[in-house]
Order: structure tokens, then sequence, then C-alpha cells
């Protein structure tokens, strides 16, 4: 399996199965959603893949929502260094409770992301705050 086929199935299990967006992250390429969705169902149809992918999932059910996020943050490690921070800060807020769903938001910067961790955070002290 390429390096590329690996990271397409990192970020397809961390971005919620979007097989698209898991696409155009893993080839680090600007097409349109019609071309990736078209690429990524091409990869998905794969058995290889389809079983790394079922593998995964296996033991990521199997784990407690602490050893969840750090199964996921060793799947995206080889990855960019932002979007591996995102991403499990994303898991993080989504594992605790908070409903905002921030992968429809695209985070392009790290000026983005600090601003969506200030959001989380703020919205943790005002839960605890209400509870």
């Amino acid at each position: 399996m390429r390096n590329n086929h690996k990271a397409f199935i990192s970020y397809y299990l961390s971005n919620g199965f979007n097989g698209s967006l898991a696409y155009r992250t893993a080839y680090n390429i600007d097409k349109d959603d019609a071309y990736c969705n078209d690429r990524a169902c091409m990869l998905l149809k794969r058995d290889d893949i389809n079983k790394a992918i079922q593998i995964k999932v296996d033991e990521l059910s199997r784990c407690s929502k602490e050893e969840f996020i750090l199964s996921l943050q060793h799947l995206t490690k080889n990855l960019t260094k932002e979007a591996s921070l995102l991403r499990a800060k994303e898991l993080e807020a989504k594992l605790r409770g908070f409903t905002q769903d921030t992968s429809q938001q695209q985070v392009t910067n790290i000026i983005d992301y600090n601003k969506l961790v200030k959001e989380i955070d703020i919205k943790r002290s005002f839960r605890d705050t209400t509870t």
C-alpha cells in the first residue's frame, strides 16, 4: 500500500468518513469536489483499503475515549502538524460532548485554528459554570 493510501485512510477516519476531503488532503491537490469524490470512491472500492479501514475501525471501537483520541493522533502523526493538532482538538471537543460540528469549517491557517481553540475553551468554561 502506498503512503498516499495510508494517509487517505488516516484522514478518512479522522474527518468523520469524508472521502472527498480525505483524498484532497492526502494527495495535497486543489481539485473540485466531484473529482475528489470520484477518486475517493475508487479508493474505497479497493479491497486492501477497505480491509485497512475496517481493521482501524474495529481497533478504535474497542478502546476508551482517551485511547480513541490517542489512536487518532497516532494515525495522523505523519500528516501535517497543523492538521493533526486541529483534528485532535475537534475530536476531543466532540468526545467531551460539544455539539458544534467543526468538521464543516475550513480552517486554513494557524490563526483560524487558534480562534477555534479559544472558542472551544470558552464553550467549555461556560458549560462548566452552568452545570
